[in-house]
Formats: C-alpha cells, structure tokens, sequence
C-alpha cells in the first residue's frame, strides 16, 4: 500500500510540474508585439515578447536561468538582459555539433548559422535538446527566438549588435635549438608524446621559440602576424599565473625573411612564423616546467589580446609550455 501511495504522489507532483510549465508558456502569458504609445505617463507596459528584453523575461530567466545550469555556473549567463545578450550574440561556442557546423552561439540574419536555434530545436541525443532537464520549448517560443535572430538580434534597446571582429589568434609553434650561441645552423626541437605535453629543452642551451600568429579584419581577410602590434609574451612556472611576470618583447621578421616552419598544432591551418623569442635555459632548473602566453594587438581592439587565457582550454594552455631536461 505504501508503494501505491508513493507511485500516486510521483504522478500527482508531475502532473503539476506539468500544468506550470503549460501556465508560463502559453499564448496569454507571452505578450504580442505591441506599439507603445508617446506618452509620459507612468504606464505599466507589457514587455513585448518579440524583443529581447521579452525574451530574456519570459524564456532565459524562466527556463535556462535554474540553479546549476545559466545562472552564472556556465555560459551563456542568463542571470541579466545584459549578460544574457553579451554571452549570446557574435559569441563564439564551446560546444559543437560532430560536423563542427556552428562557430557563434547567435549570428544576427542567420538562424541556420545560430547554435541556440539548434540547441533548441536539435533531435540529437548526444548534442543535447535545451532545456536539458526540462520539457522542450513551444513552437510558439521558438518562433520567437527565430524572428528575433532574423531581425537581426538586436539588443534590449533595439540596437543592432556591432559587426563581428575576430581578434588574434594562432596555430603552431615551434622551437629550434642553437647548440652554440654564434651557431646559424639551428635544429628543429621534436615535441614528443603528446601534443598536450610540454616540449623538452635541454639544460644550458639557447633555444628559439617561434609563435604562428594571425588575424582577420572586419571583412573577414587573412593577414599576417607581422602586422600585428604589442607583440611580447610571458613566461610562468605555474599554469595559469602570470600576473605580475614580467613581458619580454619578441623579435618579428618581415615578410622578406619569415619562418615556414612545420605546423605542429593544428594541421588543417598554414601560415608563416614571424614572431620569436630567444631564450637561454640556463636561468632554469632541471625537471622546471614553464608556461608561456603571448599577447598582441591588431588595429581593431583596445588591449592586447591574451593567447592562451586562463578561460581557454586546458590543453592550450598546455602545449604553451617546455620543461627543462639534463
């Protein structure tokens, strides 16, 4: 009789699951566009569900926003509007389809290019429909998140989001070792096992590390790294602490005398070398494992940027690093 009970209840608490998740996305409870008139008195307007702002009140924070999932644990971050959009919009993904079809969570005009419109839509088990512990959005809250990201995604405001800009970014880098310091004969350093592993220099020696650096522009053109400007890198002895390490300025070739050198990152990328940096093992203990990051700017942003960053993925931050052997 008690297990009776017990399944009794269980249907009882899902039915009414059930019956509030109907109450919060029904037709009535999602407000129609609507024109607000010039007035300026202080009049409760409903929130116009085909906006942002709308969106966000009644899809995000209701359903994404629960504790343990966007609520700040991970991206996107729905807590705010603001945080909500910014974490959206021209922002570049984490998790990929298997064809790696996606590159940015929210591309404005281009619902098919968008990973939230295929997260909520998807009917792929290993990808994962959103939300991923509760029941599937309505046709009517899709379309809304649909017409949105086709009229462009605009903020909360109404503004249209700023075109895309990519900032720096690499693929490779390799290292030449220098047996003798007036040598101009240098040898290729094989990283061994891993790619995640660090490369190994040997104690005493002059060792030439070369960064495969590159960027886009706003038109989505190729340029080299030699255009780029700042241009320095840090080295650690921890993995993701490098605040207050000193910068080192590299040395950048120009296009008459840079590095085609083997790419020993990312295969399916090519490009040449043009920034360096030398340094001399000596100032290391055996069995030291360092950390490198490098940063530069292109004409498009403010700050340098950081590569890799503490937010990047563990095996980037460790395949910048070498360790010290006999």
């Amino acid at each position: 009789m008690k297990i009776k009970f017990f399944i009794a209840q269980l249907l009882v608490l899902f039915c009414m699951l059930a019956c509030i998740k109907q109450q919060v996305t029904t037709e009535e409870e999602l407000p129609t566009s609507i024109k607000y008139p010039a007035t300026n008195d202080a009049v409760d307007f409903p929130v116009d569900s085909g906006s942002f702002v709308g969106l966000h009140k009644y899809i995000f924070a209701t359903t994404c926003a629960v504790s343990g999932c966007h609520d700040g644990s991970f991206a996107p971050d729905f807590r705010t509007v603001q945080s909500a959009y910014n974490t959206l919009v021209n922002h570049e993904i984490v998790k990929n389809t298997n064809d790696n079809r996606f590159e940015y969570r929210v591309v404005p005009n281009d619902v098919a290019s968008s990973m939230l419109y295929e997260r909520v839509t998807t009917t792929d088990p290993v990808l994962g429909r959103m939300p991923l512990y509760d029941f599937p959005l309505t046709t009517r809250e899709i379309g809304l998140i649909e017409d949105w990201i086709n009229a462009g995604a605009p903020d909360g405001f109404g503004n249209s989001p700023t075109v895309i800009n990519e900032e720096p970014s690499f693929f490779g880098i390799v290292a030449y070792l220098n047996t003798h310091i007036d040598s101009l004969e240098d040898e290729l350093i094989e990283r061994t096992g891993e790619i995640t592993d660090p490369y190994e220099f040997p104690k005493d020696t002059i060792v030439k590390i070369w960064f495969g650096l590159y960027d886009f522009d706003e038109e989505g053109e190729f340029y080299p790294g030699n255009e780029l400007t700042f241009n320095k890198v840090r080295f650690s002895n921890k993995f993701y602490d490098f605040v207050g390490k000193p910068y080192v300025q590299m040395t950048i070739e120009d296009l008459d005398s840079y590095l085609f050198a083997p790419i020993m990152f990312n295969p399916s990328a090519n490009g040449p070398y043009f920034h360096h940096v030398t340094i001399n093992t000596k100032d290391y203990e055996v069995g030291d494992i360092v950390y490198m990051r490098v940063y530069v700017q292109d004409a498009d942003h403010s700050s340098p940027t950081e590569l890799p960053e503490t937010g990047s993925q563990a095996y980037l931050n460790a395949y910048f690093s070498f360790k010290i052997v006999p």
